[in-house]
């Protein structure tokens, strides 16, 4: 999440011209979920962030904690590779393309992580559609020194009732509409046992680099 704010961040909020939902509810309780896995999650960095640097085990647990859980990388992956080519895979396929997509994720964590500076970042709006089963929920960087930044979360409502994360937007534009053009063509070059091959290298090459560097192997996610 850390490098995708760095990636996607404005110094305005973007939902100011945009309605609100129709029925009240649904966006407090997109708030108030929101509000809680934030907020504990920028405590704990705030707290430990130095440690992680250090100790990529200790930032893994920290992710399993606070990002996999918002996260929904089925439905990136879905959005991503588009939807009719996602429903022509099998299901161990699409199991492996979405953890690689996960795995890919997580490695953008790790990599924003040495850019992070004490900052702090919370809710600031939400928004969500008249059916209550998507929405936006915006953030907001805090740091001591540079302005106010904002990041837009794409959510749904998972079927367990949760909100969770799709996508990420600044602008008008996307992650996955920054993405998907190369990943799908990747898939038509090289099929997607290639992109799946593409991403878990990149992925294999990060974090073999990381964990060689801070003398870890045996624990994810080394």
């Amino acid at each position: 999440m850390l490098s995708l704010m760095s990636l996607f961040c404005s110094a305005a909020p973007a939902f100011a011209e945009q309605n609100k939902a129709v029925q009240p509810q649904w966006a407090a309780e997109l708030s108030s979920e929101y509000h809680a896995r934030v907020s504990a999650a920028s405590a704990e960095l705030v707290k430990n962030a130095d440690r992680y640097r250090m100790d990529p085990v200790a930032y893994d647990r920290y992710l399993n904690t606070h990002m996999a859980p918002l996260w929904d990388a089925a439905s990136t992956t879905r959005a991503l590779i588009g939807k009719t080519m996602y429903a022509q895979l099998n299901e161990p396929r699409a199991r492996t393309l979405s953890a690689a997509v996960e795995s890919t994720l997580r490695r953008y964590a790790f990599e924003g992580l040495k850019y992070y500076d004490g900052q702090t970042f919370s809710v600031h709006d939400v928004l969500v559609n008249q059916r209550g089963s998507r929405g936006w929920v915006q953030l907001v960087l805090n740091s001591k020194l540079l302005p106010d930044l904002y990041l837009d979360l794409m959510v749904k409502r998972a079927s367990d009732d949760r909100w969770v994360t799709v996508d990420v937007r600044f602008k008008g534009i996307t992650y996955v509409g920054v993405k998907k053009h190369s990943f799908r063509e990747l898939i038509e070059d090289r099929s997607v046992e290639g992109l799946i091959t593409s991403l878990e290298n990149k992925n294999s090459a990060y974090f073999s680099s990381l964990c060689a560097a801070a003398k870890v192997s045996g624990l994810a996610p080394c």
